[in-house]
């Protein structure tokens, strides 16, 4: 019961430091396609056995990476929202349930996590953004190029 409380502490405290108020920019962070980046190349898992590692070069390595951090601001929220749009549509790729899971399953978990987490914050303007990447299809400019390969590679 100790330990679970302990570990449950943890993870509240690391949820706490990941998303931060708008305007809050750690000194020498850098923007990425999902948020923030606060110790560029100084990758570390958020726990022991993820899934996917962290990895500077890979947007799903920033989302699972202790150095990651995401504004609760229009644009990081459309930043998270555009990645979800992007990631949804090539996830029909996948050849079976385990090849989903393991490519994007766990990614579109992670990404609607750190959206439930927005919402706490401020559930009108997710819910805004959602609408207008969802159904408008207004994404963030890099996911937008991004979408545009994917069309081009006959991908998406």
């Amino acid at each position: 019961d100790a330990a679970h409380r302990a570990e449950m502490g943890a993870f509240l405290t690391l949820v706490e430091k990941t998303v931060l108020r708008p305007g809050n920019d750690p000194a020498g962070s850098i923007r990425s396609a999902v948020g923030v980046c606060i110790e560029f190349n100084k990758p570390a898992p958020i726990v022991v056995s993820a899934t996917i590692q962290p990895d500077c070069r890979s947007t799903e390595g920033c989302l699972f990476c202790e150095q990651y951090r995401v504004h609760a601001d229009a644009a990081d929220i459309r930043k998270l929202l555009s990645c979800r749009h992007c990631v949804r549509l090539v996830s029909g790729r996948a050849d079976s349930i385990e090849q989903y899971d393991r490519s994007f399953g766990v990614v579109l978990r992670r990404v609607d996590f750190l959206l439930d987490e927005l919402r706490k914050r401020d559930a009108a303007l997710v819910h805004q953004i959602e609408q207008d990447v969802d159904v408008e299809g207004n994404l963030d400019a890099f996911w937008s190029g991004k979408l545009d390969q994917l069309y081009e590679l006959g991908v998406a």
